[in-house]
């Protein structure tokens, strides 16, 4: 049986409630939060215990810190008939009096409930750590059109520790992964590739993960000159695509002197990682991929295609970074009454933030166009997937 009128019956609720129009008043989430009820002062470093009752408790609940109304951190996730949860305050977490919990859940019928606290305090935090770039300092150029020695990438850093991740980012966005090294180490030692591509462009960005937001810091742009170019051009997907999850889209590309004699592998990368091998294929023609309805959400994606040889380095080429969304907010391969109710809490209107914002980036996939909002844009787009449970999606 078809459900679309269904659904569109559904957001045009959800709708009225975003437009004040008159509604009825749902029953209270059937979640509450005991500890911390607001107006307690604990203090960095110490083990508190997170308190809650919930009338029809089922799977897990997660558990975020908010700070100042905006996301700061994730504190975990436990059974929500757990009831409890110890939560060691970390001890450079910061100082604030406006800090308030958010549990979000599910209760036995698959609709998501939640509960946020009044404010409370923490106090007697440590300094929080600090991360400086220091080289490049921006307005460098590193010629890579002959063998020259490593590029030294280095930082100041002050009760840093764990990994310090280094990336390579072109005009501010995910470029390559470098690496990573401790923190303490102070530098990290880099030999660009002749094909990377010249540009005025770049910029080195270093993160740590620490509690609370993560650390991150960004230098200022330098330049690549002297690359080659590179032997295999992908022509698609082109600049800012965005491509739906689970339809089929045609990845093509151009190499010089290919005469129909050469085989291609086609791979997919996500973050500047290998996430998983697509396909081959003989000569520059392309190929199509169907892409699996539950996979896309708020990352990078690029596309390598390599030449096939027998020895040697691989001439290969990768497309400009893109996105992929889905519909398929459970990754269960439909897209159903589960999947919209998803859609329906997140959905908030043009040209404002999702209606729930989650340290995972839940209700990105939603954002089909990728415009920052979920509004009916993106409903005409989730509509044109939706094909009910146990079915594949049917979107164009």
């Amino acid at each position: 049986m078809r459900t679309d009128t269904n659904i569109i019956t559904q957001l045009g609720v959800i709708s009225g409630l975003l437009l004040g129009a008159a509604a009825v008043h749902a029953a209270p989430p059937p979640l509450e939060v005991l500890t911390p009820a607001g107006g307690e002062t604990w203090i960095a470093g110490e083990t508190v215990t997170l308190v809650w009752q919930a009338t029809d408790p089922v799977d897990y609940v997660d558990i975020y810190l908010i700070k100042g109304g905006a996301w700061y951190a994730s504190i975990g996730y436990v059974p929500m008939a757990d009831g409890q949860m110890d939560w060691e305050i970390c001890p450079a977490l910061g100082d604030g009096d406006d800090y308030t919990l958010h549990m979000v859940g599910c209760d036995t019928a698959g609709r998501l409930v939640h509960a946020i606290t009044w404010p409370f305090t923490i106090t007697g935090s440590l300094p929080r750590p600090t991360l400086t770039v220091t080289s490049p300092a921006g307005g460098e150029i590193w010629d890579v059109s002959v063998s020259y020695p490593p590029k030294t990438i280095a930082w100041d850093s002050t009760d840093a520790s764990g990994a310090v991740h280094i990336d390579l980012l072109r005009s501010g966005q995910l470029f390559r992964e470098l690496g990573y090294v401790a923190a303490d180490a102070g530098n990290f030692e880099w030999t660009p590739c002749c094909l990377t591509g010249d540009g005025n462009d770049y910029s080195i960005r270093l993160s740590i993960d620490a509690c609370g937001p993560g650390l991150e810091t960004t230098s200022e742009e330098f330049t690549i000159a002297g690359s080659m170019e590179p032997p295999v051009t992908v022509t698609s997907p082109v600049t800012c695509a965005v491509w739906p999850a689970g339809s089929p889209r045609q990845i093509s590309w151009e190499a010089e002197g290919d005469v129909g004699d050469r085989v291609y592998e086609v791979d997919l990368y996500r973050n500047g990682v290998f996430y998983r091998y697509l396909g081959w294929h003989v000569h520059a023609t392309g190929l199509l991929w169907t892409m699996d309805s539950r996979i896309g959400d708020d990352a990078d994606y690029t596309i390598r295609v390599a030449q096939m040889v027998a020895c040697g380095d691989a001439p290969e080429g990768f497309s400009i970074p893109f996105r992929i969304r889905t519909t398929d907010s459970d990754r269960d391969g439909d897209v159903d009454i589960t999947d919209f109710n998803g859609f329906a809490f997140c959905f908030n209107g043009p040209n404002r933030p999702p209606a729930h914002v989650t340290s995972s980036g839940y209700c990105v996939q939603f954002d089909q166009d990728a415009d920052g909002d979920v509004d009916l844009m993106d409903f005409a787009n989730f509509q044109a997937c939706f094909n009910g449970y146990n079915r594949p999606p049917r979107c164009p």
